[in-house]
């Protein structure tokens, strides 16, 4: 086998807790995740002369999450181990919705078939966690519950729902400076009771009966002002919140207030789209 492909999904934050720094960089989190119909596919080959190559729709991308990930496949793997990845994007990104830990699962999961190595059940998660927080959840996918910087995640089997939720976005904001201007707001970071949300969520109701909260909205619309815009837009939905750090927006609501809002926000320049909830992160293809 000299090469091996995979479908990795985005994923959207229902729900997004975040403690302050620790004095180290990193945040406590708690949140609930879902993955999202938009995804990358991504290929790795093999190659004998101990490098790892990785290029974004053709485009090489040495700095990447997927880079990172391969070089820790091929340590794992021994050797003259490396490969070549390419991925055609399909995850919007800048957005929250974790395409850079999407492709990092997905390099760690086709790389380790690749080269038939056979990690014990915890193996690639511990691989997974040195590269990112959401990068574990993305290995599977679907329902979950993150709490602490990515050490806790909780799979659960939640709704199935039919209608799409409403993608929308407008620029990009990137995760270290959204924690950074959250941190320099000094604000509390728990504004949703997300066992609450879990419960009903594991009842199978679908949509929650109350809003869906994200602690690091108004400092990413301190650096990307489209996030307080599209929101306002938003307004007539049933429920309309930023998802990871920004800058993406979903929205949720029936069909004629759904495409309804969508016509604003495309009328304001906003990139909109709709997207099904799934109960899966990854597979091979």
């Amino acid at each position: 086998m000299d090469g091996v492909s995979v479908r990795v999904y985005g994923k959207i934050n229902l729900a997004l807790n975040v403690e302050g720094s620790d004095g180290r960089g990193y945040h406590r989190l708690d949140t609930v995740m879902a993955s999202v119909s938009c995804f990358d596919d991504v290929t790795v080959t093999k190659r004998t002369d101990g490098a790892v190559v990785c290029a974004f729709d053709g485009r090489l991308a040495p700095r990447s999450n997927a880079a990172a990930a391969g070089r820790l496949i091929a340590a794992l793997a021994g050797g003259a181990t490396g490969m070549t990845i390419e991925i055609k994007a399909g995850i919007p990104a800048g957005c929250g919705l974790g395409g850079s830990s999407a492709d990092a699962a997905g390099v760690l999961t086709a790389g380790a078939a690749l080269y038939g190595l056979a990690p014990g059940q915890a193996e690639l998660p511990k691989l997974a966690r040195r590269i990112g927080s959401d990068v574990p959840y993305m290995l599977q996918g679907g329902w979950a519950r993150l709490t602490g910087t990515g050490e806790t995640l909780r799979f659960f089997e939640g709704p199935r729902p039919t209608e799409p939720v409403l993608l929308a976005y407008k620029g990009k904001v990137s995760t270290a400076a959204c924690f950074a201007a959250f941190d320099a707001r000094g604000e509390n970071g728990s504004v949703s009771d997300i066992g609450l949300l879990v419960e009903t969520l594991r009842a199978g109701i679908w949509p929650p009966p109350y809003p869906f909260n994200n602690a690091l909205t108004a400092a990413a619309a301190d650096l990307q002002p489209s996030v307080g815009v599209g929101l306002a837009l938003m307004a007539g939905l049933d429920a309309a919140w930023m998802t990871g750090s920004g800058a993406g927006l979903i929205g949720l609501s029936g069909g004629d207030a759904r495409r309804a809002a969508a016509e604003k926000l495309k009328a304001a320049g906003f990139e909109v789209r709709e997207l099904f909830l799934k109960n899966i992160g990854l597979c091979f293809i």
